[in-house]
Order: C-alpha cells, then structure tokens, then sequence
C-alpha cells in the first residue's frame, strides 16, 4: 500500500513544485519551496507511521522493514533541513510552536528507542506490547496533523500572495488595456486628422479642377471671343488650395495651364480682332477705290462721246488710271 500510494503522493508534490515555475515574484518562489519541502517531510512522517505501526502490530519487522523505516526517517530529517533554509521567520516560528507537545515528544521517543536498540519492546517508556500501535499510531498522527497544520498556512501564504500578485496584475492589465486604447484612439484621432487635411484639398482641387473644365474656361473663351478688348481681361482666379504641398503643388501647376489656356485663347481673339480689322480696312479701301473708278468712268463717258482718244493724255483722269491700276 505504500509502495501503491508513494507514486500519485511523489506526482502531486511534484506538480506543487512546478507552481513556481515562470514565477518573477522571490517570494512566491520561496515559499513555494517550502511548501514542497514540508510536504515531502510529512509525507516521510506517514510513511514512518505505517511502518512501524506494522512492525509493532505483528511484533516483529517485515523483510526491508526497518531499513524502510530507516530511510523514511533520514529523508524527513532532510526535507526539514531544507525547509528550514527556504521558510520564513514567522513560518518557522509558528512550526516550532505548532509541531511540539506531549505527542511529538513520546513519537520522537518511541521511533528513537526502537531504532536505537532494534528491538521493538517499548517497556522502557512505559508502553506496554499491547497498548504499543495504539500509542505509536496516535502520537504520530498529531505529529502528522500538526505538520499539516503547518502546511496549510504555508499554503494560505501561497494564495494570498498570487492574489496579491494577481491584484497587480489585473491592475497593471487594466492600465496597459487603458493606455493601449488611449493610444489607439489618439493614433486613430490623427490618422482622421491627417486623412481630412488630404482629402478636403483633393475635394476642393477636384471640384476647383472640373469647375474650371466645364464652366470658368468655356465661359472664359466665349468672353474673349466677344469682347473688344480681350486683353484686358487675361486674369485667372486660383483654385482654392493654399497648401505648399504635393496638393497645392498640382493646384498651382492647374493654374498655369488655366492662365496659358485663358492666355492662348486670348491671343486668338485678338488675332481674329485683328484679322477682321484688316479685311474691314480692306473692304473700305477696296470701296473707295471703285467708287473714285466709277466716278472716274463717269468723267470719261463725255470724252468718248466726243471722239477724244483714250491714248492722249488726259491730265487728272489719267492719274486716276494709275492709282487704278
């Protein structure tokens, strides 16, 4: 039966143990440790308690039971060395009060005196063979349940300091959670700050662009065609962005090709001003000249009438001929 139990109670002290691990925290660590230690120690107490109560029962030790109970008795006293190095003032005060008394002192004293003369005759402390287990097995049990006394409160130590840490850490990700949406929403704030201050120039670069393709320039040009002096009217208003960057780069750039597309279309008009004054001048000229030609003709009919020879000078008449010509 102890050979059947050591193996879960060795996996569960072991799994206590592995508590500590990934811990940043000393003295959970510590106390951890001792924890382990005291239940290792306790668990070698137990096993003293059967052995012995076994050996006092049948009067007589098993084969491989006193070297057993030998051992059990070394390792306790090694676990309790350690745990005398891991725990702490107030822990190891409360074990020394708490694991002490009548009961300790006659288990302490019956374990002594049968290993010592390795003989399991109790007379000498009073114990008769019969009443032996009985007495064996009880101051023992106190031991063990003052040991587990102790082991509780270890471990009541043990949870209240997670809680502790715990508390700190549910703090600490609580602040790390604010801070983390702080952080987010402030990046969020300027990403939209940043996103307004492109887009509303592209709106307006947009809207400025297409107002100047579909009404300002078309307006523009039929204003010019029609006016009659269309250099004086070669201003262009600039788009509405005012930034001095990539955006209002390309706004300015749109507004040179709208002042050369407003200064070309001015161009023409005045050439076709122009070239409509010239043909008016010519029309003039061309009409005075035929009206003085036929007036000239006029001046003629009588001397052909009279028989006067065109090859004969004929004084004014034949200036006018010239300039005819």
């Amino acid at each position: 039966m102890i050979a059947d139990y050591a193996a879960p109670i060795g996996d569960m002290i072991t799994l206590n143990d592995q508590i500590a691990q990934g811990i940043s925290d000393p003295g959970l660590v510590n106390d951890v440790r001792t924890l382990n230690f005291l239940s290792l120690a306790k668990d070698q107490a137990a096993q003293q308690r059967a052995f012995l109560y076994n050996a006092l029962t049948q009067q007589f030790f098993s084969d491989g039971e006193q070297p057993a109970l030998t051992t059990a008795l070394s390792e306790e006293l090694v676990d309790k060395a350690s745990f005398e190095t891991t725990v702490m003032p107030a822990e190891q005060s409360f074990f020394s009060n708490t694991v002490a008394g009548p009961k300790v002192n006659e288990a302490e004293g019956i374990e002594d005196l049968i290993l010592t003369s390795g003989q399991l005759d109790t007379t000498p402390l009073n114990i008769s063979p019969n009443k032996a287990p009985t007495e064996w097995y009880q101051a023992m049990s106190s031991t063990i349940d003052d040991m587990q006394t102790v082991e509780q409160q270890v471990a009541r130590n043990i949870v209240a300091r997670s809680q502790v840490l715990q508390g700190g850490a549910e703090q600490s990700a609580r602040f790390t959670a604010i801070l983390t949406v702080v952080v987010l929403l402030l990046v969020l704030i300027a990403t939209l700050v940043v996103a307004r201050s492109l887009v509303l120039p592209l709106r307006r670069l947009r809207a400025g662009a297409l107002d100047i393709a579909t009404v300002q320039l078309p307006e523009r040009v039929r204003h010019l065609a029609e006016a009659a002096d269309p250099a004086s009217s070669l201003e262009v208003a600039p788009i509405d962005v005012l930034s001095a960057d990539e955006i209002g780069q390309v706004a300015r750039a749109f507004d040179q090709v709208h002042s050369e597309a407003v200064r070309l279309a001015g161009n023409e008009a005045m050439l076709r001003t122009s070239f409509n004054a010239m043909f008016v001048n010519l029309s003039r000229r061309s009409q005075a000249l035929i009206e003085r030609l036929a007036r000239t003709i006029d001046s003629l009919d009588p001397v052909f009438a009279h028989g006067i020879s065109l090859r004969e000078p004929a004084g004014p008449a034949d200036v006018d001929l010239e300039e005819v010509e």
